[in-house]
């Protein structure tokens, strides 16, 4: 009967919609894991700079004359031994991927907003797009500018090996030495300005999650609640 053709109609698009509800739970909480700056990898990389700015200090004492026994005397590693900055900028960038993954997964909510009717006007569409490529191209130069840092490192040791086997007070030692100490400064630097970007980044995407919230609005029916509950608690 018409009736029955009606209500069959009706259960199967309420179904579709509670599918593509689902879809957009799924999505808002990749996008709540994606909101903020990830505690892990800022850690990893402000442990990364106090290392490095350290090390440039006793690298320096050593190229004005120091002897190794005197440079060190005293000297404390920042953080725990043992760990070496490069690992920590490999640890960070890392993080920074994994984030990049969520924020890629969050990326699917317009097409959930067009499946559930929500389709945001063309501002809203603009505005969002704008924070999404702000969020990839932090997240590309903060990965960049720990890749450039840890290669420095890593040429700041090679530097520190091919001194080491010259005569104490010899020129070529000296210079290589100062070598080693504008690396590892370069090196600092470059994870000071991944930071900056994974601040930036972390903004984009905070932006985004308001845009979110005004885009989907709450679930109806049995799901109480959708993306703005998710992201509001974050």
């Amino acid at each position: 009967s018409r009736s029955r053709r009606e209500r069959d109609r009706r259960a199967a698009a309420m179904a579709n919609a509670n599918r593509w509800w689902a879809a957009a739970n799924v999505v808002s909480q990749a996008f709540a894991q994606a909101v903020g700056i990830p505690e892990e990898v800022l850690r990893s990389i402000n442990l990364a700079i106090a290392k490095l700015e350290a090390r440039a200090g006793l690298l320096r004492a050593i190229r004005d004359g120091a002897t190794l026994e005197e440079a060190t005397a005293g000297y404390v590693e920042p953080g725990p031994a043992g760990v070496l900055p490069a690992a920590l900028l490999e640890d960070a960038r890392r993080g920074i991927k994994r984030r990049r993954s969520l924020h890629a997964l969050a990326r699917g909510l317009p097409l959930c907003a067009h499946a559930l009717g929500r389709a945001p006007d063309a501002e809203t569409s603009q505005r969002w797009e704008s924070c999404n490529v702000a969020a990839l191209t932090y997240a590309r130069r903060a990965q960049m500018r720990l890749r450039n840092a840890a290669s420095f490192y890593i040429a700041a040791m090679d530097a520190i090996d091919l001194a080491s086997v010259l005569p104490f007070g010899a020129p070529l030692r000296v210079a290589w030495m100062g070598a080693a100490e504008r690396l590892t400064r370069l090196a600092a630097r470059e994870a000071t300005m991944a930071r900056d970007n994974m601040v930036m980044m972390g903004l984009a995407v905070a932006q985004q999650a308001w845009i979110a919230m005004a885009m989907m609005g709450p679930a109806p029916g049995a799901l109480g609640g959708g993306i703005n509950n998710q992201v509001h608690h974050q």
